[in-house]
């Protein structure tokens, strides 16, 4: 049976860089997760949500765990893309517009402490910088220039992935059905019947989480149905008037959905796709088959309209006749915030939880977990029992 020191199960945003920064300082560090061809397909084999061209990034955010972690990850991602000669972000800038006034406030304010380059341009700014917008009367708007933007989650992946295996991570190729505790350490059985052990065994393994049954401990986690709607946009117009467009949140007045934008983007197929899809949480996927099929075949048509005439508003000159849709995945707990801490006497290390939020900022997410398992200093920027398992309890 081969053996590690440390072992993250979950080949994800936050689980390749917790393997990236455990390399960084230790040898003996293993990540295991199937590859995105195993994942395609009708099987068991887990599936995941950064099989996509585009995610918004921002340092905007009124919370201060995930305004800080974002902040502390875009700092590093021109390193990182150096590093491995993965190109995963565009500095397009990002917009935030609300229809409450007070959270537009804290917003700000917040992103000013974190180290955000933000401003509140007035409505003739937004008209002469930004005129593929239109922002309804009393919408507050803020505009937070660099340090935003959009970031590839496939190119983030694989980014932290090369980086952990330049500096001497292995990569294991398949998917956990059993994690055992033992005396000496964490024996994991993977879905061949091949085993590995590890000194610590570090649980990322998503959305799968709240039904893998991996973890000795169980997580309160919600796994929300989410679809997105992508935009075809024509080469010319994604190269020309909307080659710098910013991201966008949007929080619009009344009982409408909350929304993001995406600029336009190069997806595989060669085409150009403006994405959009909800802020906000949405049903919930009850089991493991129930998550799987979501994955396969997830579709939403009240939600895509809702998103496309949302659309309509913030982008009137847009052309949204020819789009489709996207299924996706997130996963909550119940204070928005992720689960990061140690649990059987400090042999397994849960990280689970995203809400929504961790692809912008798994580099640091990523950092907090390798911290527990390294028994290194803990880097915040909120105390680590803040994100502890037991603080549902």
């Amino acid at each position: 049976m081969k053996r590690y020191k440390f072992l993250v199960v979950g080949r994800g945003i936050m689980g390749s860089a917790a393997a990236m920064h455990l390399a960084e300082v230790s040898d003996g560090v293993a990540m295991l997760g199937p590859t995105e061809l195993m994942a395609d397909g009708s099987g068991p084999v887990p599936k995941a949500s950064h099989y996509d061209a585009g995610r918004v990034t921002r340092i905007a955010d009124p919370d201060p765990f995930w305004s800080g972690v974002a902040k502390r990850s875009i700092d590093r991602y021109r390193a990182l893309e150096d590093a491995t000669s993965e190109k995963f972000f565009n500095e397009a800038g990002f917009m935030w517009a609300d229809c409450d006034q007070r959270r537009a406030d804290a917003t700000f304010d917040m992103t000013q402490r974190a180290g955000g380059e933000v401003s509140r341009p007035d409505s003739a700014e937004l008209a002469s910088r930004f005129p593929y917008f239109h922002f309804e009367s009393g919408v507050s708007v803020l505009y937070q220039r660099g340090d935003g933007g959009t970031i590839n989650p496939r190119g983030y992946v694989s980014a932290m992935t090369k980086r952990a295996v330049q500096l001497g991570a292995e990569v294991i190729e398949g998917y956990a059905q059993n994690i055992a505790v033992r005396s000496d350490g964490v024996t994991v059985r993977l879905a061949d019947g091949e085993e590995v052990s590890a000194d610590r065994v570090m649980i990322a393994t998503g959305a799968y989480a709240a039904f893998d049954q991996l973890s000795p401990v169980k997580v309160p986690l919600k796994t929300n149905k989410h679809t997105v709607v992508l935009i075809e946009v024509p080469q010319e117009v994604a190269e020309g008037e909307l080659h710098d467009m910013p991201s966008l949140m949007s929080q619009p007045p009344g009982d409408r959905i909350g929304t993001y934008t995406l600029s336009p983007l190069r997806y595989p197929d060669g085409k150009f796709y403006l994405k959009i899809g909800i802020e906000g949480s949405r049903p919930a996927a009850n089991d493991l088959d129930a998550l799987n099929a979501w994955f396969r075949t997830g579709d939403d048509p009240t939600l895509n309209q809702q998103l496309i005439d949302e659309l309509r508003k913030l982008m009137p000159s847009l052309d949204v006749s020819s789009w489709k849709w996207l299924a996706c995945v997130t996963t909550d707990t119940p204070d928005r915030r992720p689960v990061i801490g140690l649990i059987e006497d400090g042999k397994i290390c849960l990280q689970l939880g995203g809400n929504g939020y961790s692809a912008k900022s798994g580099d640091a997410i990523g950092e907090l977990g390798a911290s527990l398992m390294l028994g290194s200093e803990w880097p915040g920027p909120i105390p680590a029992a803040e994100l502890a398992p037991d603080r549902f309890s």
